[in-house]
């Protein structure tokens, strides 16, 4: 019977910890989305509609390379 106690109490404590590293594996992966996308809109902005002309001289260099 104290086994069986034990035992239900620790498999409690483990699912409790793995419940908290799923939810901060999202949080990180939600953190890392939003640091790419904001990396993605400044790019962007910079650019603005010169990405074609910059895309072809990338393109043209690793040609020629």
């Amino acid at each position: 019977m104290k086994h069986e106690s034990m035992t239900k109490l620790f498999i409690c404590a483990r699912e409790s910890v793995v419940r908290k590293t799923r939810g901060q594996t999202m949080t990180e992966y939600a953190l890392i989305l939003a640091a790419i996308a904001v990396v993605v809109y400044g790019t962007y902005r910079v650019l603005g509609n010169n990405i074609g002309s910059v895309a072809s001289g990338i393109d043209s260099a690793l040609t020629n390379a």
